[in-house]
This record gives structure tokens, sequence and C-alpha cells, in this order.
């Protein structure tokens, strides 16, 4: 008797249609497509529209991308998932402790859930922020803002953080980069000074931060570390920080509050009361039998030896890695029921794992993670900026754009 035949058929559910869902949904398409071995059915949920990697925010801010070119429209024929169940529509409530997803129009029983629903923005917590500044992870913000930056005469430009987490920490690095090269693009750079804030005590990534604190000195941007923001008076653009401490802005491009989506705040024992899903550092399983949390809306920490946890970044590379990872977890369990719990850790699979940070006049720096080689101290490692790697960022955001949506093209 085959082990498709010995066990019941299992319902594997994924909510979002982002970096961690498409992923996880990519790799159980794959296992389907070779003869579904673990007898699975599985539907991705999402609620449609337009879709676009986050880091484009900087190509389309910096003049490099228009907003058309690195937009998909999430379709049920858009996706490229061969075996996947596809349904466009609005997840309402979820039901973990039955096994239900309800949507605007449904009803989903799951054996398996993996929730991908990424984050939602909260700028009520700095009172006053939403009707100063620009959300430098919006696209609708950012192309308000350049288009607010090109008729800019000089001052003060503030980008900066609003909160911790956020997602990709380097991109307000970036962003900071590429505001410098508008202004100068624009003639006023001379005539503007460029400030940057942060909470952070250091530059991205604070235990290794001299080559991105080195090219935020060559650009002249003025960085304040360790300040946080309380709040915004927009009729005087003041931005008041802790210890009494404030700013005045003329323009201010900054990450808004950020917190796990509304859904997932509103369903009862999901989240932490920091607004995250915790989950299993090694199998990211959540509190509840058969759901699983990966991509930006999880709370990961990695346990070092000596019992020391840190956090893990939210970032599309790591999330790329949890859908992957998460859906051979069910695979796996589905074809061995009967197997004790599975232990190994999820990111071995991204030892050297790196993103590419884009710096300014064209120039990119690689900064690489490696969790595991040292148990005791993860290495981070950021390479000397160089030319050209600007342009590969863009190619890689545009591989997996191409790799799942038919409208890439």
């Amino acid at each position: 008797m085959t082990q498709s035949s010995q066990n019941k058929r299992t319902r594997v559910i994924i909510l979002g249609g982002g970096f961690a869902g498409l992923t996880a949904a990519k790799t159980l398409d794959e296992h389907l497509n070779i003869g579904n071995d673990a007898n699975l059915e599985v539907t991705l949920i999402d609620r449609g529209g337009s879709k676009y990697i986050g880091a484009t925010n900087q190509f389309v801010l910096a003049g490099r991308k228009q907003r058309e070119a690195v937009c998909n429209n999430f379709t049920p024929d858009s996706v490229k998932l061969n075996n996947v169940n596809i349904v466009v529509d609005e997840v309402t409530q979820l039901a973990l402790a039955h096994k239900k997803v309800i949507t605007q129009t449904n009803v989903y029983e799951f054996d398996c859930l993996i929730v991908s629903l990424g984050i939602d923005y909260y700028p009520e917590l700095v009172p006053g922020l939403k009707d100063a500044g620009y959300n430098l992870c919006s696209m609708d913000d950012v192309i308000k803002f350049r288009q607010e930056l090109a008729e800019f005469n000089g001052g003060t430009v503030i980008v900066g953080v609003s909160g911790l987490p956020y997602k990709c920490p380097p991109v307000v690095h970036e962003m900071s980069y590429v505001v410098h090269d508008l202004l100068v693009e624009h003639g006023v750079r001379d005539k503007t000074a460029l400030i940057f804030t942060t909470p952070f005590k250091a530059a991205v990534p604070v235990v290794n931060p001299v080559v991105m604190q080195g090219m935020m000195d060559e650009c002249d941007i003025k960085c304040h570390y360790e300040w946080n923001m309380q709040s915004i008076d927009s009729a005087s653009k003041t931005i008041h920080y802790d210890e009494g401490k404030r700013l005045h802005y003329d323009l201010l491009l900054c990450t808004y509050p950020q917190k796990g989506a509304t859904l997932l705040l509103e369903t009862p024992d999901l989240c932490n009361d920091d607004g995250w899903i915790p989950v299993n550092g090694r199998d990211h399983r959540t509190t509840f039998e058969g759901v699983y949390a990966i991509g930006d809306n999880c709370a990961n920490k990695v346990t070092f030896s000596g019992g020391r946890v840190e956090p893990h970044p939210k970032a599309g590379g790591f999330a790329l890695v949890q859908g992957e990872y998460v859906a051979q977890v069910i695979i796996h369990d589905a074809l061995h029921p009967e197997s004790a719990e599975w232990t190994s850790p999820p990111f071995e699979m991204s030892k050297g794992n790196g993103c590419i940070i884009e710096g300014h006049g064209g120039r990119g720096v690689m900064f690489e993670v490696n969790f595991f080689d040292n148990p005791d101290k993860p290495s981070f490692q950021v390479i000397e900026p160089k030319e050209g790697l600007v342009e590969e960022k863009m190619a890689w955001v545009d591989s997996h754009r191409h790799t799942w949506f038919n409208d890439s093209d």
C-alpha cells in the first residue's frame, strides 16, 4: 500500500500571497506536480488587487522604475500555480480552535494553516504622524513624496523610523541615500539639511555598522540614534522625541508603526502583546495545532547556545526561507505522521544568506548573514560598496515576480 493511500487527505490553506505565502504555495505546488505522495489539497487565499515587492519602493522613488512596471494584479489566472486552488476573497475571521477560515463568501476547513498576512500600519501610535509624514513603505506615499521633493527648494528633510520592529531594517538607510541623490540631482542638496533618526543604537546592522555609517557620513546625513518618536505637531512641523528632544522638518519620510494585520490582532490568543504571532523557532508552529506563521506577521526568535535569544529580522529573503521550510515540514509530517517532531533549525538552508542594500550614487552594499556556523554569535558581514549591485538587486526582484506571476513580462 502506498503512503498516499494510507493517509487521509491533508487540507492546507495559505493566507496571503506575499513573499512567504507565495513561496510556500510554490513549494507545495511542485510537490503536487510530481505526484502528491503526501496527499495534500492546497488552497491559497488572498484579497487580490495590486501586488508589489517592497524593495521596489526605492526604485520608484529614484525614478528607475514606474509603478506599472513593478506591480502585478493578483487573480486566479495571473498566479503561476498549476495545482493550488486560488481564492480571491477577504478573510474576515479565523476560528483556529475549530480549524476554520471564514471569508466574506465562504467557510474553509483546514488541517494545516499557514498564516502569511504580513503587517498593517498603525500611524495613530505616534499622534500627528498621519497628517505630517509620508510612509516610506507605501507605494502611494512614495510617489507623492517624490513629486513634492521635485518641487522642494531647500530646508530640512527627515528620513526616520517611527517604531520598532519594522520590515526590512536597512530600507530607511536606502531611502536616505535615494533622497540624497535626488536632492543632488535637483540642485538643492547644499540648501538642505538631511537628517536620519532611529530608535536603533547604531546604523544597521547594529553589530557591524561601520560601512553603513561611512556612507551616511559621505552623504553628510546627520544621524540621531536611540531617538524614539513620540508625537508630531504638523502645524509647527515639529517632531517630538523622548527625553524632550525635538526636530523641525519641512519634509518627513518615515516608517509608520507596524504590527500584525488587524485580523490577526482580533483573533483570540494568536498574537502577543506587541502585535505579532509567536512561533517555535525550529518549525514556525504557533500555539494552535496545525497552524503555522511565516513572514513579517510572526515573531520568530533564534536561540543560541547559552540560552541567548535574539529576534529574527523581518525581511523578504528570510520570508522566502520560512515559506519553503514550512511547506517542507507539512509535506514531511503528512508523509510520516508517526515520526517525532521536526527538529532541524529552519535557517540551516540560509547559511550565507544575504541581501543587497542600495547605497548612493548607484552603488550597493552586500549584507551577509549567517546564524548557525557559530552557534554563540550570528555573523553579520557588510561588504564594501561597489558598482553594479543596485542593478543586481533590481534583477533579483524581477526574477521573483517572473516566478510568481504570468503578467510580469
